[in-house]
């Protein structure tokens, strides 16, 4: 059965490749749009401050000590 269907791929490899790019083309924009990135809001000459990260990431830092 396997087989059978192996051949019939073969006769029609160019509509497999074309099929198989535009699935990689299609995941990578998913990939870029989708992700979430990091990223600063303000910079001064002490301190970063950042968007972009969740809370279980926040948790795990230490105090911030207000000045």
């Amino acid at each position: 059965m396997l087989t059978i269907a192996m051949i019939g791929a073969a006769n029609n490899a160019t509509g497999i490749l074309v099929l198989g790019c535009l699935g990689v083309l299609v995941s990578l924009i998913f990939g870029i749009v989708l992700s979430r990135v990091a990223h600063p809001t303000r910079i001064d000459s002490e301190y970063i401050r950042m968007k972009g990260s969740g809370r279980e990431f926040l948790g795990t830092l230490p105090e911030f000590p207000l000045a």
